[in-house]
């Protein structure tokens, strides 16, 4: 699901940059907002339900400091490489990253079981 989430933003972002009208840049724009959220909130999601609850407050802290530190390092960097490199050239770079990204998840990413099998240690703790 994150593969596709990313690389439907990744087709979200290129139509966006090189739409001409409000048509195209509207549903483009909201592509980017949904999917981008998914591509967000799949990995916490997948984090909380794998790491053991002794450990997920520190992989969560640096997993969140990562996200923080790329956000801030693009809100800096982008506008000098925009105006550096043309629009057209960081807007397509943006999308190609975006689906370089997807491609890594598909290929690095293990795939969950669509049933995650439960120990019977787990359900006699439960109990």
């Amino acid at each position: 699901m994150l593969t596709v989430s990313l690389t439907a933003t990744a087709a979200a972002y290129f139509l966006l940059f090189t739409s001409s009208s409000l048509t195209t840049a509207l549903p483009a724009a909201v592509a980017i907002g949904m999917f981008g959220s998914m591509s967000e909130v799949i990995p916490q999601t997948t984090m909380q339900r794998v790491i053991p609850n002794a450990a997920l407050g520190r992989v969560s802290a640096v997993f969140l400091t990562g996200e923080a530190a790329a956000t801030l390092a693009g809100a800096v960097v982008g506008p000098f490489l925009a105006q550096a490199a043309h629009f057209p050239g960081v807007a397509t770079a943006a999308s190609l990253v975006t689906l370089s990204a997807a491609a890594l998840t598909f290929l690095i990413v293990p795939r969950m079981p669509a049933i995650i099998p439960v120990s019977p240690a787990a359900i006699e703790m439960r109990q």
